[in-house]
C-alpha cells in the first residue's frame, strides 16, 4: 500500500494532483490524461470523467481491504457516500451528477444533467462527456476552468475516500439476527351465528 498523504484538513490525496494553474502545457497534459469511463457500457462508447474508486485500488491495507468490503453493504455507509455527492451536484444545480459504474459500480462517473421545471432531476447516463476535445483554439482560460473543474471532481473523490477511511478506522461490522415484523394470511375459523 502506498503511504496516505494528507492535506491540511485532513483530507487524504489520493486523487488529486498539484496544478501549476498558468502552465498551459502542464493543464493540457492533466485534461488529456484524466482517467475516463463507459458512460454505460462499453458498447456504446460513450465515456466520461471518473475514478476507479474498486477496494483493491485504494490506499488501504490488506485489514483495512478486508473491513470495507464488509462496510459495503452497510445502508448508513452507503447514504452517507451518497449525501456528499447529492451536496456536491447540489452546488452544480444538478447540471453534473455524478453515478457509479462498472459490473461492481467500482468506477465513480460523471454524468451531464439537470432539472426539470417541476423539479424533477434528470441525467444523461449514455451520453459522452467532453470526448474528442480539440484545444486548438483555447486560451489559458479555457484549460484553467476545465482543469478547476477536473479538480473539483477529483476533491470529492478524495472527501469520498477520508469517509470511508474514517468508516473503515472508527467502526466495525457485526452480523445481528432482527426479526422483522410482517403480515400473512391465515385461515380463521368463522364463528357461528
Amino acid at each position: 500500500m502506498e503511504e496516505r498523504r494528507y492535506d491540511p484538513n485532513g483530507l487524504i490525496i489520493h486523487f488529486r494532483k498539484e496544478l501549476d494553474m498558468n502552465n498551459r502545457e502542464e493543464l493540457k497534459d492533466f485534461i488529456e490524461s484524466h482517467f475516463r469511463y463507459n458512460t454505460m457500457n462499453s458498447w456504446n462508447g460513450c465515456k466520461s470523467w471518473a475514478h476507479c474508486v474498486k477496494v483493491h485500488h485504494l490506499p488501504l491495507t490488506n485489514d483495512e481491504c478486508t473491513k470495507a468490503f464488509d462496510l459495503l453493504d452497510i445502508e448508513e455507509v452507503n447514504e452517507f457516500l451518497h449525501d456528499l455527492i447529492r451536496e456536491w451536484e447540489r452546488e452544480r444545480k444538478f447540471s453534473w451528477q455524478v453515478g457509479f459504474n462498472g459490473r461492481s459500480s467500482g468506477y465513480i462517473v460523471l454524468y451531464q444533467g439537470g432539472v426539470k421545471p417541476d423539479g424533477q432531476r434528470f441525467s444523461w447516463p449514455g451520453r459522452g462527456v467532453d470526448e474528442n476535445l480539440d484545444f486548438t483554439d483555447w486560451v489559458l482560460e479555457d484549460f484553467q476552468e476545465k482543469a478547476k473543474f477536473l479538480s473539483e471532481f477529483d476533491l470529492l473523490a478524495d472527501q469520498l475516500l477520508t469517509a470511508f477511511v474514517g468508516f473503515i478506522e472508527n467502526y466495525e461490522v457485526k452480523n445481528e439476527i432482527i426479526h422483522v415484523p410482517r403480515t400473512v394470511k391465515v385461515l380463521v375459523e368463522k364463528e357461528a351465528s
